[in-house]
């Protein structure tokens, strides 16, 4: 985009040149906007676009110095939540995400949502594929066996036999310093800007004393948006008292254990219907791996 509109008969293909083998074969004029139309391009490389001074304005007047412009191509990956432990003492909780698509998760933010909504993690620049796993550790400003920042190289960048807390076959990632709540929440996987998620989950603690009082608003909130069934509950929206209850169709954190070696929630393998059943009980953990 420019800064004025252009004279569309000087902004021809042959006045954008860019770097790194990428050519221009055309060009679009709208007002001050330029469309290129380009060879591959490579997801990941920063190119350089620079315009030549005899592309002017409307009045004649060349572009001026600087004549450049830096810009890459980010095909984003879609992932889900793949197995939560939020119980681990001291807020260093586990979310382990799966990768469906291949592409990069920079921005891509988990999100915790109850009476406000809590942003976990934002993930860094990282190319992942189709079938990664990226476990996310929480609260990891001195836990023990957790590297000083985010593996972004490859999935051994911080190997387990220096950083114990850390687990081989998947992408170590830092998180945020707030850790997971043991209760009644929505977590979910958002991608920047995006108007829906990309996975959702309802969670609870089905023996919780004293449950969240807007959980079943948001969990109807997803059953409107078709992104969490059944759509109600016996045909009425679904609340604590409700047949079934908000609580038995969500999936319930209880049975986690209080180690990131205990018990943890899991998703089924091909366990995408966005159901309870999607997602096993509190059982043994599987991080770094294929869920069993």
């Amino acid at each position: 985009m420019f800064d004025r509109k252009l004279d569309a008969a000087t902004a021809t293909a042959a006045r954008f040149t860019l770097d790194n083998g990428l050519t221009v074969s055309a060009a679009s004029v709208d007002d001050d906007m330029v469309t290129l139309t380009t060879s591959a391009i490579t997801q990941g490389v920063t190119y350089t676009v620079t315009v030549s001074p005899q592309v002017t304005d409307r009045l004649g007047t060349g572009v001026a110095t600087p004549n450049t412009a830096t810009f890459q191509y980010l095909q984003l990956a879609v992932l889900s939540l793949n197995e939560i432990n939020p119980n681990v003492a001291s807020s260093r909780d586990l979310i382990e995400l799966l990768a469906l698509t291949s592409g990069n998760v920079l921005g891509l933010t988990v999100v915790q949502r109850g009476n406000a909504n809590e942003t976990l993690v934002t993930l860094p620049d990282l190319l992942v594929a189709a079938g990664d796993l990226l476990v996310v550790h929480m609260s990891p400003s001195g836990a023990p066996g957790v590297a000083a920042a985010s593996e972004t190289v490859s999935k051994n960048q911080h190997p387990a036999a220096t950083f114990s807390a850390n687990y081989d076959g998947a992408w170590d990632i830092l998180g945020g310093a707030t850790g997971l709540t043991f209760g009644n929440r929505v977590i979910e996987v958002r991608a920047p800007g995006a108007a829906v998620a990309q996975d959702v989950v309802p969670v609870v603690v089905s023996n919780a004393a004293s449950p969240l009082g807007a959980f079943p608003g948001l969990l109807r909130g997803l059953q409107t948006a078709s992104m969490w069934f059944p759509a109600n509950c016996g045909g009425a929206p679904c609340t604590y008292l409700t047949t079934p209850t908000a609580v038995e169709i969500s999936v319930d954190y209880l049975g986690c254990g209080t180690t990131a070696t205990g018990n943890s929630i899991a998703r089924n393998i091909g366990g995408f219907s966005s159901i309870k059943a999607d997602w096993d009980a509190a059982a043994a953990h599987s991080w770094g791996l294929p869920n069993p």
